[in-house]
């Protein structure tokens, strides 16, 4: 009995991987290793209930998320994206305070980027993980790979807060 589970399993594995590869379309743009868009956020945990108010005693918080405007400055032929992240006004939204504006550095920002249909990117070096909080205080560096998994870019991100 436990060869024929055991064979069953070998079988199943064969026929179920070849069929990943087989009748699927070319992605239109497979080839393509490109930044298309670059965004940044400011997170914060941001206390909404008070820890006398709380039955337990601890202040309960929630996370707080403002987008930060990005100008993308210029893009060199050596994929060099120089870019302004803008740090709004107080206020907008509400719940963005001036001290909270204050807090707001390259050193502590959270990256995104929009990149070609099924390309990976990865950091080089010690660039943060997009996604994460992470430091574009200094230049900071990603390797685009396209969907065929051959054609690769190397971008450099320079930023520059503008308050």
């Amino acid at each position: 009995m436990k060869y024929i589970v055991f064979l069953s399993l070998i079988v199943i594995t064969v026929f179920s991987t070849s069929c990943l590869e087989m009748g699927l379309e070319e992605i239109e743009n497979a080839h393509d290793a490109e930044i298309i868009n670059i965004k940044f956020e400011h997170r914060w945990a941001e206390e909404i209930v008070q820890a006398e108010e709380n039955a337990n005693s601890q202040p309960l918080y929630q996370l707080a998320v403002v987008s930060l405007p990005v100008n993308i400055v210029s893009v060199s032929e050596n994929n060099v994206i120089e870019c302004e992240i803008i740090v709004p006004a107080a206020g907008s939204p509400g719940n963005f305070t001036t001290a909270e504006r204050e807090k707001v550095t390259l050193s502590s920002i959270v990256g995104m980027a929009t990149i070609s249909t099924a390309a990976t990117i990865e950091p080089i070096g010690d660039s943060p993980v997009l996604g994460k909080r992470g430091d574009f205080s200094k230049e900071v560096k990603y390797l685009v790979t396209a969907a065929d998994g051959i054609n690769k870019k190397e971008y450099t991100l320079a930023c520059k807060l503008i308050k």
